[in-house]
């Protein structure tokens, strides 16, 4: 169902497509944003024309989740004396969020985008899962407020306990968050300023915090979980914040998280591969993965392919080309949309 309404796309198991959000300031000025939803295919490299447009109420800044059948938007923000400003608040002199959330039933596309119950808290960018009938909301900009949750099934939010031994002050949840279905629970990376940066899981079933790694190290942006397996693009170089994928030197790591145990990593293709540090990484299904981001200074996508997979205890990589794909696409900013198992394409 979503394939129709969003243009989704694969071939024998493997996406073709991704599905992104993009706002572009309009012409009225300043706080006119349109929010508008498009694929972008990886076969082609071609984009989509607009697929969705989101209400004005919605706001830039916002996460999504795809749950089942249906597309949630989550948060955003307004910018200083923002005239559209759902809530009213023009003469404000500060950025401020807010905890709208939107949804899309590709079961009933004729209804559009109807407004679903509000977070609790306002929160610019909140990073977001869904998993087993509900959606998780960590952080954002709602300091303070660590994390909710809410079952589609209800109307109310409620807010999420806190991983014993861990100070919320001090710490701040990594993106992305990821769910691992065969284990019913959500990997939460924590970034410390004081420590070691530990990796939690979440039991959805029994509702509790168990810690996986105490020491686990760096994230990324570019993390992706597949078959048990974590794979995270980490250890950029210090002048270019890329990172490099080759013979010599591979920066993808992979990490066990059934056996917690770091596993060997070998980079197979004659030619090297360079993408950005802060860039997603997205599985495309049986071993194939996408390294997708957007150059708002340049107002191009760029999207590298490689192949990954495990073979006796290692992790072999290998890129699918030599070359950086690039699609033009002038917006002010720009957000994927990671499908997972938790999605029906």
């Amino acid at each position: 169902m979503m394939s129709r309404v969003f243009g989704m796309r694969e071939r024998d198991g493997v996406a073709e497509t991704l599905l992104f959000f993009a706002s572009k300031r309009s012409e009225k000025g300043k706080g006119y944003f349109r929010i508008d939803w498009h694929s972008l295919n990886l076969e082609t490299a071609e984009i989509s024309e607009a697929l969705s447009t989101m209400p004005p109420k919605a706001r830039s800044g916002a996460s999504a989740v795809a749950l089942g059948n249906r597309v949630y938007l989550l948060g955003g923000q307004c910018e200083r004396m923002d005239p559209t400003c759902p809530d009213g608040k023009i003469n404000g002199k500060y950025f401020h969020s807010h905890g709208y959330v939107f949804c899309f039933d590709c079961e009933h596309p004729d209804r559009g985008w109807e407004e679903a119950p509000s977070m609790l808290h306002p929160r610019l960018r909140p990073v977001a899962v869904a998993a087993k009938g509900k959606i998780y909301a960590f952080e954002g900009s709602g300091f303070g407020h660590f994390a909710e949750v809410f079952d589609v099934s209800g109307t109310d939010w409620e807010p999420l306990s806190i991983p014993p031994g861990v100070d919320t002050a001090t710490t701040r949840v990594s993106s992305p968050v990821l769910f691992d279905p065969p284990r019913s629970r959500i990997l939460v990376h924590f970034r410390s300023l004081t420590g070691p940066n530990p990796l939690y899981a979440y039991h959805v079933d029994g509702g509790s915090w168990e810690c996986l790694d105490e020491t686990f190290g760096a994230w990324s942006e570019a993390t992706a979980l597949v078959d048990g397996v974590l794979y995270c693009l980490t250890n950029p170089d210090e002048e270019t914040a890329a990172c490099l994928l080759s013979d010599r030197r591979c920066c993808l790591e992979a990490y066990d998280v059934v056996e917690k145990e770091w596993l060997p990593v070998e980079w197979l293709s004659k030619f090297s591969v360079l993408v950005p540090h802060r860039c997603g990484l997205y599985h495309l299904g049986k071993g194939h993965f996408c390294f997708a981001w957007y150059a708002s200074a340049n107002g191009v996508f760029r999207y590298r392919k490689i192949n990954v997979c495990k073979n006796s205890g290692e992790i072999h990589v290998t890129g699918v080309s030599e070359s950086i794909h690039t699609v033009p696409f002038a917006h002010a900013w720009v957000e994927f949309l990671a499908l997972n198992e938790a999605t029906t394409v």
